[in-house]
């Protein structure tokens, strides 16, 4: 032993021995290279290969476990998916449903009360055509479309609106309400 290996041994701490065993250790495998070089460089490349070896199959466990993940993820999210359009799919249906029950309630309360207009307003029954109220040709007979007993001022003109027109804007009219109230409650989704 050396002096200096005395030394450490008598004075220092535990750190600094084992930076003495490191020390001993990297000599030992130096001498060892000097006196057998090609046994050395052999063991180097198997240590090399067995280091590349074992974090490659690290790698490879590490993208197995990550593709998995990926994997199990995207089925989640898939089946969240198809959770989510089935739900908006009941809802849509049920929207749907209430539109046409309220349609329906619409067009029956609708006729009720064009019943009662027509029998408070006196309308006349006719044809889409107006077969009913066909102008009489006027007194001056310049234009058949003005009835004879219409007034003088051109202002007035009589109008003739059948129990058929009054029905189909009645129709049309709950129609597009119920369009309306249906569209609007699809804007004001949650």
């Amino acid at each position: 032993m050396s002096l200096l290996s005395l030394a450490i041994d008598a004075v220092a701490p535990w750190p600094l021995k084992i930076l003495g065993g490191v020390k001993d250790g990297i000599s030992a495998a130096w001498s060892f290279a000097i006196r057998y070089p090609r046994e050395t460089v052999i063991a180097a490349l198997l240590a090399s290969c067995a280091w590349l070896y074992h974090g490659r199959s690290e790698c490879r466990l590490s993208a197995e476990s990550f593709k998995q993940s990926v994997i199990a993820a995207q089925a989640k999210a898939d089946a969240q998916a198809k959770a989510d359009r089935a739900k908006w799919d009941t809802q849509q249906e049920e929207k749907a449903n209430a539109a046409d029950a309220d349609h329906a309630a619409l067009a029956a309360s609708g006729a009720d009360a064009l019943r009662a207009y027509i029998a408070a307003h006196r309308v006349q029954p006719g044809t889409d055509q107006g077969a009913a109220s066909k102008p009489a040709a006027s007194a001056q007979g310049t234009n058949p479309a003005v009835p004879a007993n219409a007034p003088a001022s051109p202002i007035v003109a009589p109008v003739v609106v059948t129990t058929a027109d009054l029905q189909t804007c009645d129709a049309d009219y709950s129609y597009a309400k119920a369009a309306y109230d249906w569209a609007h409650g699809l804007n004001t989704e949650n």
